[in-house]
């Protein structure tokens, strides 16, 4: 028999490191406790909060002593054991660590137990106090760790504090694999000599914290670790550099040497020197073992005095000349850009081989120069993320909050887009993780809780929070609807109606209210000053005013708040409510809840409310209780149509009422939020319906040519449908497609390029694709697809080249909320067929051997309704052979809206061209 007849399906299990062990059969109903989960936030003042859960265990048989050799358990729990909670066929209800096992008996030594209190992740890391890594530092550990074409034999960031005797590296000492070569990885220290540098002076620049100041005789010295025997004649070794305005050094003073292997090298060191005049220059320099001088650059023009930079030095060998590349990334003075400098050249009938060893200074003579983060990478070499550099600045609270909770290998999720969120300041350096992770959730005004089934955090965007459907709808007189006690009270716990807002190393803006009934004014017409003021880490000052008048539009919320909403699930299944029991135990912290039909003794109208966090309790064998912490949702019923960018995709005559727009955000479908008024060319019309289109793809008939240009037929499509042409030309990093006319690139990459159009009518002529840099025998290939109910914007995308392989490896991606996923492969070599990777479906397959041989493979992930990750893996090639490949990924979003209109609402009669911009007649700006 089904529940509340029968007991509540409740499962406990711990991870015992490989599997979780089901310990439902130990967990105790007594004294009135059973299972009380606690999640989310309390109350609107409040921050994030730490979840729990407490229940308590039979420890008769001492099973639950993590010390007691003779129990089962002994070795598998302990601090920090994970905890999961469930309830059969209503999911997780609770992840969490348990951090002690204290053993409670009676008297009697007959009734032994452990009172469990298991917490979220948010516990462990408010304990600590450790601060996050630097943006440069956190880059390059995400590289190595994450991309499988990162490889560092050795990294310094030297940001050591100031009673340091010497420089750490970053690097753990490992035994792996890489190019098929085994190796043990040692990370040696960086020392120095001459006067000691001052260390952890600098201040924070270029992504990174406080830096060693160079002496007047100050050398830095460190050995590159040997990669087991081989040689690696492909390297690089890069550095910050903080350069005096007025340097005073030594004409020709070195600044790098990079020594190598001479066992089969006729070059011992590579010398990087400055160049007094010029504003600061460069040159490059070989040497022999005895520091003769076997070659130059000659002077570089870099102008680096009074800069702050990125050194970028590699070097190769193909056994007859060593080439090199000097590069500098110079941080602008306003600091929001870097300007990059490069020279590439080679040194004829000059042989390279593996590093050993690097100095920096390794004459002194660069008094007051800033050094540090300092690396030697082996080789695919390629620049760190140059967002680094900028500390980040510019990235978007979700994307910041989502490095810097897998920077700390924990489980991150976002709820919304990420890229509908704040845009960010540079990140604060030094600065612990929670405190970095408060910026981005005060920034955006969206929340960051612990996630409910796995033990990681969630970002939830503000946009997300937006004019939401009800998750849980109530009636009060409904049969076990609404359980006892519902209390709304009017209290000025949230009230603040004069906010000022000041963005972290900027300026302010100042809102008040001094009109409305929660405004300054003194009682009865207001009441009174609430006034407060916040800092937030921001980009720039000009959105500052909005901050501080959506706080105070928190603020000024003028009705009854219902602190607690209380759900019974015996009374709901009891009453055969099972949809809302779902719909129960489905929220999610942020999402809304309603309740009609309210008793007359209430305000009038509906409680609308949103929710904040809850507190469960289970007690067996039939209790499940939810009381939902909430707050007013009105704030959060916004026009936030005031903003979007409209767009007509289809011609209108003066007549038609059927018109189809791309609007980012999404245009709403709610009835309730219709008739919405839109002006075009002059022409107010009324929506009076409105649809979101469905998405299609449909691919046209690959074409081919050796060498030449190509006309790929459009698949059927209609007025308004994005049109994509993919084309590629086989010759590797050399030759290129060139956008066709009328045609916009969405995204470039070397071989293969993406562009697009909407379509102008049902029947859009084929383009013209012509290519550039091409040689004879070089194929060209081409394709169109056909992709409808999608803007022509890219919102992310990805590149990736690959090595010679059979198989075409693409990269991992997230999808965004509400977008398409499309992915483009190309190939230097044909193909059989292919089997799609994991996660994507094929759109068309394209492979030639006309002229040389190459081949395009295009496919797409799916619509999702929330982020969705699509894992690395790789499209399974038959036939051909082993090439180069490259990918490119990208989203596209949905936003495109079938609408139903009254025509000539303000007497204006006209027609309409495609791509003329909609917008709201009378916007109303209240989203932040």
């Amino acid at each position: 028999m089904a529940y509340p007849t029968t007991p509540l399906p409740v499962v406990v299990e711990f991870w015992n490191g490989t599997a979780w062990v089901d310990i439902s059969a130990y967990t105790y109903s007594r004294n009135g406790a059973g299972i009380t989960i606690i999640r989310g936030f309390p109350d609107e003042a409040s921050g994030p909060q730490p979840s729990s859960c407490t229940f308590q265990l039979n420890n008769r048989d001492g099973r639950f002593t993590p010390l007691n050799p003779t129990g089962p358990y002994y070795g598998l729990i302990g601090r920090n054991t994970q905890v999961r909670v469930s309830v059969t066929g209503y999911g997780t209800r609770f992840v969490g660590e348990i951090s002690e096992w204290p053993s409670r008996w009676d008297v009697t030594g007959r009734d032994v137990w452990v009172p469990v209190t298991a917490q979220g992740v948010l516990r462990r890391l408010q304990q600590g106090s450790s601060p996050v890594n630097s943006p440069y530092r956190s880059a390059v550990l995400s590289a190595e760790a994450n991309d499988p074409f990162y490889f560092f034999l050795g990294y310094w960031p030297m940001e050591d504090g100031t009673s340091s005797t010497s420089f750490g590296s970053a690097l753990n000492e490992e035994n792996d694999t890489v190019d098929g070569v085994q190796f043990t990885r040692t990370v040696p220290i960086m020392s120095y000599s001459g006067t000691r540098p001052a260390f952890a002076s600098t201040g924070p620049f270029l992504g990174s914290d406080s830096l060693p100041i160079l002496g007047a005789t100050t050398t830095l010295m460190a050995p590159i670790p040997l990669l087991s025997s081989r040689s690696i004649s492909d390297y690089s070794v890069s550095l910050h550099l903080d350069i005096p305005a007025t340097t005073g050094w030594t004409d020709g003073t070195p600044i790098l040497w990079i020594s190598q292997s001479l066992a089969s090298s006729t070059i011992a060191t590579w010398e990087i020197r400055y160049v007094s005049g010029g504003g600061g220059d460069l040159e490059v320099r070989a040497l022999d073992s005895a520091g003769t001088q076997l070659a130059t650059s000659g002077t570089l023009d870099y102008n680096i005095d009074g800069t702050q930079l990125r050194l970028f030095f590699r070097v190769s060998s193909d056994g007859v000349d060593a080439g090199w590349v000097l590069k500098t990334q110079t941080l602008n003075s306003d600091g929001t850009a870097i300007t990059q400098i490069q020279n590439t050249s080679s040194f004829a009938g000059l042989v390279g081989t593996r590093a050993m060893g690097l100095r920096i200074a390794p004459r002194g003579g660069l008094t007051d120069m800033g050094v540090g983060q300092a690396t030697v990478q082996a080789f695919f070499v390629s620049d760190i993320d140059s967002n680094a550099l900028l500390s980040f600045a510019g990235e978007t609270a979700a994307d910041r909050a989502q490095r810097l909770i897998e920077d700390r290998a924990i489980t991150s999720t976002t709820l919304g887009t990420a890229a509908d969120t704040q845009a960010m300041g540079p990140q604060a350096t030094p600065s612990t993780l929670l405190n970095a992770l408060n910026e981005t959730w005060v920034a955006d005004q969206g929340l960051l809780h612990e996630t409910v089934d796995t033990l990681g955090l969630t970002f939830r965007t503000l946009d997300s929070l937006y004019n939401q459907t009800a998750g849980l709808a109530l009636d009060y007189t409904g049969a076990g609807e609404v359980a006892p006690d519902l209390e709304p009270t009017e209290d000025d716990l949230n009230v603040r109606n004069d906010v000022t807002v000041t963005r972290k190393n900027g300026s302010s803006a100042r809102y008040v209210d001094s009109t409305s009934r929660m405004g300054t004014a003194d009682p009865p017409t207001g009441v009174g000053v609430y006034d407060t003021s916040v800092e937030i880490n921001i980009q720039t000052d000009t959105d500052l005013i909005q901050h501080a008048s959506w706080r105070v539009h928190l603020g000024t919320v003028d009705e009854s708040r219902y602190p607690s909403v209380h759900v019974n699930m015996a009374a709901l299944a009891k009453a055969g409510q099972t949809t809302l029991m779902t719909n129960a135990a489905g929220l999610e912290v942020g999402d809304r809840i309603t309740i009609t039909n309210l008793p007359s003794w209430v305000p009038p109208g509906d409680a609308d409310l949103m929710l904040l966090g809850y507190t469960e309790t289970m007690i067996h064998p039939i209790d499940w209780d939810l009381v939902f912490n909430c707050a007013p949702y009105s704030p959060w019923r916004v026009a936030v149509l005031a903003e979007e960018s409209m767009t007509l995709l289809t011609a209108e005559t003066t007549s038609s009422t059927a018109w189809r727009i791309g609007c980012q955000p999404d245009f709403t479908t709610v009835a309730a939020d219709l008739p919405v008024s839109l002006t075009v060319d002059g022409e107010e019309v009324s929506v009076t319906a409105a649809a979101a289109a469905s998405v299609g793809i449909a691919a046209g008939t690959p074409v081919h040519g050796d060498n030449a240009s190509l006309q790929p037929t459009h698949p059927s499509h209609v007025e308004g449908d994005l049109l994509i042409v993919y084309c590629a030309i086989r010759s590797s990093g050399v030759a290129n497609p060139n956008t066709p006319a009328g045609y916009t690139t969405l995204v470039a990459d070397n071989n293969h390029r993406v562009f697009a159009k909407y379509a102008a009518s049902a029947a859009e002529p084929a383009p013209t694709v012509t290519f550039s840099g091409g040689s004879a025998g070089d194929t060209t290939s081409a394709v169109s697809i056909r992709v409808s109910g999608v803007q022509i914007t890219v919102l992310n995308s990805k590149t990736q080249i690959n090595g010679s392989a059979q198989d075409i490896a693409f990269p991992a991606y997230v999808i965004e909320d509400n977008v398409q996923l499309l992915q483009f492969c190309w190939k230097q070599d044909d193909y059989t067929s292919v089997a799609v990777g994991g996660g994507m479906t094929e759109v068309v397959e394209a492979s030639s051997i006309t002229g040389n041989d190459q081949s395009l493979y295009v496919a797409r992930g799916p619509v999702a309704s929330n982020p969705t990750p699509i894992p690395a893996a790789s499209h399974v090639v038959t036939g051909g052979a082993a090439a180069i490949s490259r990918v490119i990924l990208f989203t596209v979003p949905r936003g495109v809206a079938d609408l139903t209109v009254t025509r000539s609402v303000n007497g204006v009669v006209t027609s309409h061209a495609q791509g003329a911009t909609v917008q709201i007649t009378d916007p109303e700006v209240l989203a932040l």
